[in-house]
């Protein structure tokens, strides 16, 4: 279990990140845009976890586009790999360690919080958009 744990939590982010969005991400974006190379990431990397399902891959693949968004705000796979560990942390550690209701309960806190960061983001892009298209820059 502990190396479980270890693999979850340090190897499989680092490993994860630095081909997604180190080499798959950035390679992308360079032959097309942020966009594309982060639809094209996400959906690798959610196929890589095809393992546990098509749940499993689409969950992925939602977990890929929200790394490619933090890489590309970033600009650090450190900040991706630290967001990685913590939803492994989430998917294997807390797992195990609580009842099942108590796991959903965490996940959908969650899921909330980055429901109401997207849309916060949302509102400050649009907004700056707004601005900066009033003020004839564009």
């Amino acid at each position: 279990i502990i190396y479980e744990f270890i693999t979850a939590l340090i190897i499989a982010p680092i490993y994860e990140e630095l081909i997604f969005r180190g080499v798959i991400y950035d390679d992308t974006k360079k032959l097309f845009n942020a966009k594309i190379a982060s639809l094209v990431s996400s959906i690798l990397f959610g196929l890589m976890h095809f393992n546990g399902g098509y749940l499993q891959v689409t969950v992925t693949m939602l977990d890929g586009l929200l790394l490619a968004y933090c890489y590309e705000k970033t600009q650090s796979l450190y900040a991706c790999i630290l967001l990685h560990s913590l939803n492994n942390f989430m998917s294997v550690v807390i797992y195990r360690l609580l009842d099942w209701r108590a796991f959903v309960l965490l996940t959908l806190i969650c899921a909330f919080a980055c429901i109401i960061m997207l849309i916060a983001e949302g509102i400050r892009y649009f907004g700056r958009r707004k601005a900066v298209t009033e003020i004839g820059i564009n």
